[in-house]
């Protein structure tokens, strides 16, 4: 079993907390920080990447499976917590080794129209000003954009996320 830290958390909270329920009924338990984040390994620290947190979970099952040689590769699951449930749900779409999924406290981290209340045409107009940035960046640099030079721009666009949307203060 492994167990997804909470979006912007550590493996020693939340995942910490069900790693031990589940060792005291008989689970191998494996927790771990999101790359970039935590005690994790990674620059830019802090970086937020779905596709890179849903590909830690099939990190997970890899170590699972290969380094641990009483865990049962055909019943290995994974549980992931608030932001890392969607991660959870992402990896289990496309890793058929996962034979079981949960999520608690499930929350989709990559609904950024839903955060912004923006209409499909302003999400369309948004999504062409950051490629077209992209095109500006490379033709001005020579080389393609790096994570490490979008995260001011990151950075500037989440403060328009309303106050009271729940979780925005964790995207600041």
């Amino acid at each position: 079993m492994s167990v997804g830290a909470p979006y912007g958390g550590g493996k020693e909270q939340g995942p910490a907390v069900y790693a031990n329920e589940l060792a005291q009924r008989g689970f191998v338990v494996l927790t771990f920080d999101q790359a970039h984040m935590g005690d994790s390994a990674g620059e830019p620290r802090r970086v937020s990447s779905p596709g890179l947190f849903a590909e830690l979970f099939s990190a997970a099952v890899d170590y699972l499976g290969i380094q641990v040689p009483f865990v049962d590769r055909e019943k290995i699951g994974i549980i992931g917590i608030c932001g890392s449930g969607g991660f959870s749900l992402a990896a289990a779409a496309v890793d058929t080794r996962i034979k079981a999924v949960a999520t608690a406290s499930m929350y989709d981290i990559t609904d950024v129209r839903g955060m912004m209340d923006l209409s499909k045409d302003q999400l369309d107009q948004m999504k062409d000003e950051l490629v077209q940035q992209r095109w500006e960046d490379y033709a001005k640099t020579g080389e393609p954009p790096t994570a490490r030079r979008h995260i001011q721009a990151i950075a500037e666009t989440t403060q328009h996320l309303p106050d009271q949307h729940p979780g925005a203060e964790h995207l600041r």
